[in-house]
Formats: C-alpha cells, sequence, structure tokens
C-alpha cells in the first residue's frame, strides 16, 4: 500500500520519494513512516521532537529487521539475497542519517551503520566495485570505483562530488553509477571534504578550495589503467555541485560538468532566509529553519548568524567565467531548497563555456523538488547522455 501523508507534512514527502528512488521497497518504506503518520493524524506536526524521533527510529528499525533476515539468507548460503537485503538497509539509515542534527550523536551512529551494511551488502552481492582511496594532504579518503563493463578498453571516467548531509553511497543507491556504466563510463564516488568519512573521521569539513581535493581525485584516475586519463568528467549535487563547478573552473583534466541544484553564491541563498528569520523567527517554514541549522552546524558554526560570514567565501563569482569546458546545469522548478533562479543565473555567467545548456524540470516533465527526487529518472537519464555525448561514450 502506498502512504497518505498528512497535509502538514513537507520534507517527510521528499525524504520519503528519495527512499524510494534509492532502492526501498514500498512495503518497508510505509512502515517506516506509518508510526509517524499516525503521530500526525493526531495533530503533531513535523518539527515536533514526538515526530522526529519516531522518523529515525522509524528507519532504522526497519533496516535493522533487513540486516536481520540477511543474516537468516547467510546462514543458508543465500549471500546475494542477504547482500540485496543489506543494500536496502543501508538505504534506511541513510534516510535516519540524513535527518538528524549534526549536533546529534545518533547521526555519525547512522552513518557508520550505513556504511557497514552497504559494504558488505555489495560484497555479497558480488557486485564489481572496487573499494579504495584517494589520498589527500595527507589523509586517505574512502572511495568506490566502479567500472563500466560495456568494453575493456581504458574508460571515460566521471567523479563524483556529494551535497552537505551525504556520503557517496547516495549516487550508487539512487541509480546515478548504473546509468552511467551502461553507457560506457566508469564512476568514482567518494568521501572528500565536507562529506561522510571525511567529516566524521578525519575532520575535513567544507573547503571553498574544492579544486585542490578534486585535482587528488583526478590524479588518482590517471594512475588507472582502466582510466582514460583525457575523458575525466564530474557530476556534483547541491554544495557538491559548486565544488565541480570550481574544479572544471580551474582542474583542467575536467573536461565535462554536471552541476546538479547548485547555489550561485552561498550568501544570496541564505541571506534571504536570515533576513526573514531576523525579521520574525517564527515565520521560517520547518524546511527553513532546518536549512539554516544544519548549514551552520556543517561549517562547525555556532549559530546561523555566522554563516554571514562564511557565506561571502563560498560565490562562484570568481570561478565561473573560467569554465570552459561543457556545462550542464539541471534543476527542479520548484526547489524548496535552493531556488531555481540560481540555476539561470549559472548558466548566464558561464560565459566561456565551449557548451552550456540550462535543464529545469518542470511539473510536465518529473522532478521538480529539490534534485529532482519526486521523479528522479529523468534527471538521471539527462546527465548520463550529457556525459556519454561529451565524454564520447555510448548513447
Amino acid at each position: 500500500m502506498l502512504i497518505d501523508f498528512p497535509p502538514n507534512s513537507t520534507w517527510m514527502k521528499v525524504c520519503f520519494s528519495n527512499a524510494i528512488n534509492s532502492g526501498a521497497t514500498i512495503g518497508d518504506a510505509v512502515d517506516s513512516v506509518s508510526n509517524v503518520v499516525r503521530l500526525m493524524e493526531n495533530g503533531k506536526s513535523e518539527n515536533d521532537p514526538e515526530v522526529h524521533d519516531a522518523w529515525l527510529f522509524g528507519w532504522t528499525d526497519v533496516a535493522a529487521r533487513l540486516r536481520h533476515q540477511a543474516q537468516i539468507d547467510l546462514k543458508k548460503g543465500r549471500n546475494r539475497s542477504a547482500g540485496n537485503k543489506l543494500i536496502r538497509a543501508a538505504v534506511h539509515y541513510m534516510i535516519a542519517e540524513s535527518a538528524a542534527d549534526y549536533r546529534d550523536l545518533r547521526k555519525e551512529h547512522y552513518f557508520n551503520q550505513k556504511r557497514t551494511v552497504f559494504l558488505d551488502g555489495i560484497k555479497f552481492a558480488r557486485w564489481t566495485d572496487k573499494v579504495s582511496t584517494v589520498k589527500f594532504e595527507g589523509k586517505q579518503l574512502p572511495a568506490l570505483f566502479c567500472p563500466t563493463q560495456e568494453h575493456d578498453q581504458p574508460a571515460p571516467t566521471v567523479i563524483v562530488c556529494n551535497d552537505m548531509n551525504t556520503s557517496f553511497e547516495w549516487a550508487y543507491l539512487n541509480g546515478l553509477t548504473d546509468t552511467l556504466n551502461r553507457r560506457g563510463i566508469s564512476v568514482l564516488l567518494w568521501d572528500h571534504p565536507g562529506s561522510g568519512f571525511a567529516r566524521f573521521k578525519k575532520g575535513l569539513g567544507p573547503r571553498r578550495d574544492a579544486e585542490t581535493f578534486i585535482r587528488s581525485a583526478a590524479d588518482y584516475l590517471q594512475c588507472r589503467k582502466d582510466v582514460d586519463g583525457e575523458r575525466i568528467g564530474i557530476i556534483g549535487l547541491g554544495l557538491g555541485a559548486f565544488y565541480a563547478m570550481r574544479a572544471a573552473a580551474f582542474e583542467k583534466k575536467i573536461r565535462m560538468c554536471v552541476s546538479w541544484s547548485a547555489f550561485y553564491s552561498l550568501k544570496q541563498w541564505q541571506g534571504a532566509v536570515l533576513n526573514k528569520w531576523k525579521a520574525d523567527p517564527h515565520s521560517l517554514a520547518v524546511h527553513e529553519q532546518n536549512q539554516l541549522d544544519q548549514m551552520a552546524a556543517e561549517f562547525g558554526l555556532g549559530s546561523p548568524w555566522e554563516l554571514l560570514t562564511v557565506s561571502e567565501e563560498f560565490s562562484l563569482e570568481d570561478a565561473i567565467s573560467q569554465v570552459e569546458c561543457p556545462l550542464l546545469i539541471l534543476h527542479g522548478s520548484k526547489d524548496r531548497n535552493v531556488p531555481a533562479d540560481h540555476a539561470r543565473l549559472i548558466e548566464t555567467k558561464a560565459v566561456n563555456c565551449s557548451y552550456s545548456e540550462l535543464r529545469i524540470f518542470e511539473t510536465v516533465d518529473g522532478g521538480v523538488e529539490s534534485g529532482n527526487v519526486d521523479n528522479l529518472a529523468p534527471a538521471l537519464e539527462e546527465t548520463a547522455d550529457f556525459a556519454a555525448e561529451w565524454l564520447g561514450a555510448e548513447l
């Protein structure tokens, strides 16, 4: 059965869609949120602490159930079935992790559980992806190299950059990696500064000079015999799209860039919400307040006010005119996180690209929300086709 979310829910619908797009079964996802829906039908709101905890417990309880089922499969020698269940458990931990506040110790715990079940899952499912590391500033950052199986020659390869609040699993679970692989493109997923293991275990927060750590990833790829070092592209989501465009501007090993749900300037993006908060703190929608709180915590700041200083640094103003490679800009028309006007501004300012294309998804297209999570397939196909066209792969 499908779930009928109460009218007073906003971000929960988006997260539920994200879970389904990432491989959760409808039955497991419905079980995860059923208690939350009952609470909200009885008058509770999304930002009620009881609802928040029920959301976290719901997703992690089903993850634990899937892990138990996987153990039963393993005892019977059914490794592939066990692996598939563990990968679905990773989706549930991912949803819980994304909802937990950065100051909540459960957030890192959910990340740890997600990483464990995901790596065990791909091992038992006998997928061909290769766990690796990328070295940056003396630190080994975990990576997953996902080779295409379409041919035996050195392949074009895409580096994927994570949004805040994510780690390398997202682009694997939601089908981006597979969509690229099927077009003859290998994929490098990794936990770069500001995401996943780099943030939780190595203390590497968000950095403006993304070209420095992405250069490390490009160097890693150019040392692999199964990678065509002259055909390296980059794809980023959210903050990862900011990183991707800076890399495309200042690291000329990058031959193609996809910017997905990006902001042009952190100050321009968050400034409007901060001004709204200053005028009346109670006027913010739940997703706006969560956005400010999560952003401040992501940058290691004590309060949203300190974002004003940091936001001056995180701008594409000095970089976008330096992007010369082909650039695809994707955005949902009703993105409530980063308005689509940021995408339009990026397209206007990207004057030196050899080719640029703006793709804003309207209701008729599907995928109008942030990251197109309400209907992901059109954005995945658009991204993979663009990468194949410009990296000389297979359409």
